[in-house]
C-alpha cells in the first residue's frame, strides 16, 4: 500500500484537491488514526490506492465494509503463501516454512466448506453464555491481578498497565475461558502467577505481528520461534488424556475437549490442533490486551463516563462494548476480491486487494451518533469492532467478558480517581490499535 489516493489521470483544466495523507505506519497516524481515517471516508469510502501489485482498495464506511465482510466473491488473505514465499526468496529457515503452514490451520485464512466444519466444531467457545458462565473467576482473577499491581506500585510508584496488568491477565483469562487452565502441564509456568503468564503473554502477541506485512526475515524468524514456543506445552495438553465430562461437565465444550472430539472424528489432524489452541491464544491475547488498555485510557481521558461506571460498575459490560467501538483493537482487516463485484458505488476488479478498516467503520456518522464521543449509555454500538460474516471473530465474547470484569473492578477500587497516567507509547501496527507502554502512578 502506497501513501496517496490512485486518482487515475487528472482532468486538463482542473487541479484536484490534495488527497488526504495516508500512512499508516507513521507515528502521527498511531497516535491518532481518527481524522485521518474521517477525511479518507468524507472524501470516498471506497477509496482507490496504487498498491504493491496494482490497485488496492481502502474501505472507511460501515455499510460497504459490512457488505465485504459478508460477500461471497470476496475471500481471505492469502498471507501463508506471501509468508512461504518470503521464506524460500530470503533462504530463511526451514521454521518458517512450518509456520507458513501452521497459518494454513488459522481460521483466518480458510474459506467455504473447510472453514465452515471448523467454525462449527469450535461454535461453542464463542457463545455469551459460555463466557458469561465463568464471570465469578474471572472476576476473582480481575482482583488477584490488580492486587499484584498495587503491591508493584506500592514498590515501585509507578506501573506499566500493559506488561504489569493487562497481559498477564488477559493470558490467564484466556486459559480460563477456552478451558486450558487444567490441561497445560505445571511444569510449563503456563499459570504460575503473574510472571510466567507475562512470558508465554509475550510469545502469544509476538505471533500476531505476523499481520504486519511485508517484514524482514529476520522478524519473521522471530515470530516461527514464538509458534514454536507455544507449541510444546500445547501438544502436551492436547495428549493430557481424555476429558471426564461426567466428573465435569462444564469441560464438555472446553477447546481440548472440542479439539478431542475432532481427532477422535479425524477431522482434524495434531498439527492443525495445536495451531488451532496457537491461534486463540494469539488472536484472543492481543485483541484482549489491546481493548483493555484503549479502554483504561479512554476513560482516564473522559472523566465524567469514570464518574459514571465508578458510581455503578454494573455498567463494565456496556463500558467493554463501547471502548471497542471508540477505539478498536483491530483497526484493519484485509481482504481479496475473487471476482469482479460493486463496492461502495466503486467496481473492483478480482485480485484487488481491500483494506478494511474497522475503526474508521466504527466512527461512520451515517451509522453511529455522535461517534468521536465515549458514551456509555450507547445504545447503537455494534459487534463490528470483532468483524462481520462468516468470519466475526470466535473470541469476541471472551474479550468482552475479559474486559467487563476488569473494568468492573478497577471501578470498585476507584482507580481513575486515584490514579494518573504518566506515560504512554501507541503500538505501531496498521492492524492493530493498542499501548507499547501505558504508565500511570497514585494522583497526587
Amino acid at each position: 500500500m502506497t501513501l496517496a489516493p490512485d486518482h487515475g489521470a487528472p482532468a486538463a483544466t482542473a487541479t484536484p484537491p490534495a488527497p488526504p495523507r495516508f500512512n499508516p505506519f507513521i507515528r502521527a497516524y498511531a497516535d491518532d488514526p481518527y481524522p485521518t481515517l474521517a477525511a479518507l471516508r468524507s472524501r470516498r469510502p471506497v477509496l482507490p490506492v496504487a498498491g504493491c501489485d496494482g490497485r488496492d482498495w481502502v474501505v472507511t464506511g460501515q455499510a460497504a465494509l459490512r457488505h465485504a465482510l459478508s460477500h461471497p466473491d470476496v475471500s481471505v488473505d492469502d498471507l501463508p503463501a506471501r509468508v512461504n514465499r518470503a521464506a524460500a526468496e530470503a533462504g530463511a529457515s526451514p521454521s518458517l516454512h512450518t509456520l507458513a503452514h501452521h497459518l494454513g490451520h488459522w481460521l483466518f485464512f480458510m474459506d467455504g466448506a473447510s472453514h465452515r466444519a471448523l467454525r462449527g466444531l469450535l461454535a461453542p467457545i464463542g457463545r455469551r453464555d459460555a463466557m458469561v458462565a465463568h464471570r465469578a473467576r474471572l472476576t476473582d482473577l480481575a482482583d488477584r491481578s490488580i492486587d499484584t499491581l498495587a503491591r508493584t506500585l506500592d514498590h515501585t510508584g509507578r506501573v506499566d498497565l500493559v506488561p504489569d496488568l493487562a497481559a498477564p491477565y488477559v493470558f490467564q483469562a484466556n486459559a480460563l475461558v477456552l478451558g486450558l487452565d487444567r490441561e497445560m502441564p505445571a511444569e510449563a509456568g503456563y499459570l504460575g502467577g503473574s510472571d510466567g503468564a507475562r512470558a508465554w503473554a509475550s510469545h502469544a502477541s509476538r505471533l500476531f505481528d505476523i499481520f504486519t506485512q511485508p517484514m524482514p526475515p529476520r522478524r519473521l524468524n522471530a515470530i516461527a520461534d514464538a509458534a514454536a514456543a507455544l507449541d510444546a506445552p500445547i501438544t502436551a495438553a492436547l495428549a493430557n488424556g481424555d476429558v471426564d465430562v461426567d466428573a465435569d461437565p462444564a469441560r464438555a465444550d472446553a477447546l481440548p475437549a472440542l479439539l478431542r472430539r475432532g481427532l477422535d472424528a479425524h477431522r482434524l489432524s495434531r498439527e492443525a490442533a495445536t495451531a488451532l489452541v496457537v491461534m486463540m491464544l494469539a488472536v484472543g491475547q492481543d485483541t484482549a490486551q489491546n481493548l483493555i488498555a484503549n479502554a483504561i485510557a479512554a476513560l482516564f481521558a473522559a472523566p465524567d463516563q469514570t464518574r459514571r461506571l465508578t458510581a455503578r460498575p454494573d455498567l463494565a459490560a456496556a463500558a467493554a462494548r463501547e471502548c471497542a467501538r471508540y477505539d478498536s483493537p483491530v483497526q484493519m482487516i484485509v481482504r481479496r476480491a475473487e471476482r469482479p463485484l460493486a463496492l461502495g458505488g466503486e467496481a473492483i476488479a478480482a485480485g484487488e486487494r481491500l483494506f478494511l478498516m474497522l475503526g474508521a467503520a466504527n466512527r461512520d456518522p451515517a451509522t453511529v451518533n455522535a461517534p468521536d464521543r465515549l458514551w456509555l449509555a450507547r445504545e447503537d454500538a455494534s459487534l463490528l469492532p470483532f468483524g462481520h460474516g462468516p468470519h466475526f471473530c470466535l473470541g469476541a465474547q471472551a474479550a468482552l467478558v475479559q474486559t467487563e470484569c476488569l473494568l468492573a473492578a478497577l471501578a470498585r477500587r476507584d482507580f481513575w480517581a486515584r490514579h494518573r497516567l504518566e506515560a504512554s507509547e501507541r503500538l505501531r501496527a496498521p492492524h492493530l490499535r493498542g499501548f507499547a507502554r501505558l504508565r500511570v502512578r497514585p494522583s497526587d
